[in-house]
């Protein structure tokens, strides 16, 4: 069992990293459209949110038809997952940060959910392979990990908001002048937790979304690192379902993962 084992641990490992790019690219992508880009109304954050879930979708059909394709398998069609999530922070990584840029940092949303779809996927279904006495509990232990990873990323966000992150005045507004008779107190543009919608237009924190982006930048390495774990260390799972159903030849392709 020592070679399931270690490919339990990868695709754990990269369920993981999974989480980490979701919520860390989520956050800033909501945090950024009324902090950096001046969008903060519900519909700007929409405009995040729908073309992520609407590729995701995309993202989980096209993992279930490669994942099961002769040639493909488990491992490839992940890498393929990884290598669609790479220009989601490569493109924040070349903004500016203009409120005019809202578009393109909404492509970049769409690229992060294709891969999540694939790669999440592709990941449950190597778990599910590795125990397929136990489907069930393969499927639960991935998305646990998977969501436990997005919890915990939720403190490393804040901590690489706080390094990372700065505001200031916009240029000819004077301590907030135009959001001060919106606000009970004197506004404040001094750090994130300051800012407020009323202030969008005037207070500018950055970078979430733009070049300099603590958030894309430890996206990027992240799947950069998962790409070349999928294709160097994660084997394809295929031929272990398929051997399952018992057979000489099932029983060659589970010696091969250390099977029993």
């Amino acid at each position: 069992m020592a070679g399931r084992g270690a490919q339990l641990a990868a695709a754990g490992a990269l369920t993981a990293a999974v989480g980490v790019c979701l919520q860390l690219l989520k956050l800033a992508a909501l945090d950024g459209a009324g902090r950096e880009l001046g969008a903060p109304s519900y519909a700007a954050r929409a405009a995040f949110l729908a073309p992520f879930g609407l590729a995701k979708a995309l993202g989980n059909g096209l993992a279930g038809v490669l994942a099961d394709r002769p040639g493909v398998g488990r491992a490839r069609t992940a890498a393929v997952g990884w290598v669609l999530g790479l220009p989601a922070p490569l493109v924040l990584l070349v903004l500016s940060g203009a409120p005019d840029e809202l578009p393109w940092a909404v492509t970049a949303n769409a690229f992060l959910g294709a891969q999540q779809g694939m790669a999440w996927s592709s990941l449950l279904l190597v778990f599910m392979d590795l125990l397929p006495a136990r489907a069930g509990l393969a499927a639960g232990a991935c998305e646990a990990v998977g969501y436990l990873a997005i919890a915990a990323s939720a403190g490393l966000y804040s901590s690489l908001e706080r390094l990372g992150v700065a505001c200031s005045w916009a240029a000819g507004s004077v301590a907030g002048s135009g959001c001060r008779t919106s606000l009970p107190d004197p506004p404040l543009c001094a750090r994130p937790d300051d800012w407020q919608p009323a202030c969008a237009a005037e207070c500018h924190c950055g970078p979430y979304v733009s070049r300099g982006s603590p958030f894309a930048q430890v996206s990027l390495g992240l799947m950069l690192a998962a790409l070349a774990a999928s294709l160097c260390f994660l084997r394809d799972s295929s031929p272990l379902r398929r051997g399952g159903r018992g057979g000489e030849a099932g029983g060659l392709e589970l010696e091969a993962f250390g099977g029993e």
